[in-house]
């Protein structure tokens, strides 16, 4: 008895004898201290078992007693029981037995606290619950993915294990999952196998931009290696990002195209950056200041150092004005330039300026400017 109970008592667990046709139960201590009885009870009826079950389990607890009962199997169970304070998991098991006429008289058993157990699975429950709705419902693709090495170890394919509905949506691939990249796009660049060859073996992570001709498409892709090395898991979280690309080239095309059209009818264009006070010049631009081909940026100071002395004063009251942010933000005015060697050339200039308006103190950030020399006009009309 001594030995029964401390095993009892080092497997958190109570030992039950039911005498079926009494309805009455022998329970040892451990037993009451599991069910919350006073530890000096010895005897509990069915009734009073039942009653320490947690309401949404006792329907089915009762039903499996009685399942086992009926079909003369190994009793087997799992559920909760309410002690002040706390609900507890208590897993019992049983044998059943029978007299010769086929009658039940007892049944015996042993029960199990098992709340740690329980807890951590229902952890685990609600945590791959979470996984697998940020998983359906993520913007992003997502997909889990084995490498595949040939016999020299070099990476020549991989398998997708689990894909998101994103990732459909993402790659135009449809039933992905169990198949490998090559299956589904068999001119697949080498550059994707090189590159998630080294995220599986090295475990360092990637993330970049790359465009698949193969796929006609561009991604944004972040991968990483999951799961032990020798898996040769990884993870691909990525993003088509294939029209902001397409944009990207449809504006770069526009403006070469209007500097072409600035080119052939004579504009020059300047940027400038009033957080840094520096002048972005065109190759142009640079031309009609006077400014060497190879000096592209200089200060605005620079700029308007060639001013001509005549009209350089207003001009820097009317730039003043134009960089309040209460004022108008931009002029337009014909004005004469003095070129290092002395060359007198008259410009015409637009000049627009953007202010950050988000705070209760705007302020200028910066400006286009766009010129044209006029000089041959000017010596016509001054003539």
């Amino acid at each position: 008895e001594a030995r029964l109970t401390l095993a009892q008592q080092a497997t958190q667990s109570g030992a039950w004898d039911w005498n079926v046709v009494d309805n009455c139960a022998y329970v040892s201590e451990e037993y009451c201290a599991l069910m919350g009885f006073d530890l000096a009870t010895k005897t509990v009826s069915y009734e009073e078992w039942a009653s320490r079950i947690h309401p949404e389990d006792r329907a089915l607890a009762t039903e499996k007693v009685a399942q086992a009962i009926a079909q003369n199997e190994a009793y087997l169970d799992e559920y909760r029981i309410l002690h002040p304070g706390e609900v507890c998991w208590i897993r019992s098991s049983g044998q059943v037995y029978y007299d010769e006429t086929g009658q039940p008289v007892r049944m015996i058993g042993l029960l199990q606290d098992v709340s740690g157990r329980k807890e951590a699975e229902i952890a685990l429950r609600e945590s791959e619950h979470r996984y697998r709705t940020l998983f359906e419902t993520m913007d992003q693709g997502f997909c889990v993915c084995e490498m595949l090495f040939d016999e020299k170890g070099e990476p020549i394919d991989y398998r997708f294990l689990e894909v998101n509905p994103a990732f459909e949506q993402m790659t135009g691939l449809v039933g992905a999952t169990g198949k490998t990249a090559r299956e589904l796009v068999p001119n697949l660049e080498a550059f994707w196998f090189e590159t998630y060859g080294r995220v599986a073996l090295t475990g360092e992570p990637a993330r970049f931009e790359n465009q698949s001709e193969a796929m006609n498409q561009w991604f944004e892709v972040s991968a990483f290696r999951i799961g032990d090395p020798q898996s040769h898991k990884f993870a691909i979280l990525f993003t088509n990002i294939t029209d902001r690309k397409r944009g990207e080239q449809s504006l770069r095309e526009s403006e070469e195209r209007l500097q072409l059209g600035m080119q052939v009818a004579g504009f020059a264009v300047a940027k400038f950056d009033y957080a840094s006070n520096t002048v972005e010049l065109s190759p142009q631009a640079a031309a009609l200041y006077g400014l060497p081909a190879d000096e592209l940026v200089v200060s605005r100071q620079r700029i308007h150092a060639t001013f001509h002395p005549e009209e350089r004063a207003q001009l820097l009251e009317i730039i003043e004005q134009v960089l309040d942010p209460s004022g108008p933000g931009w002029f337009a005015r014909d004005h004469r330039v003095v070129w290092g060697n002395g060359e007198v050339r008259w410009l015409t200039v637009r000049k627009q300026v953007f202010f950050n308006r988000a705070g209760e103190s705007p302020y200028p950030t910066h400006a286009i400017l766009v010129a044209l020399d006029i000089s041959d006009r000017k010596q016509v009309e001054l003539a």
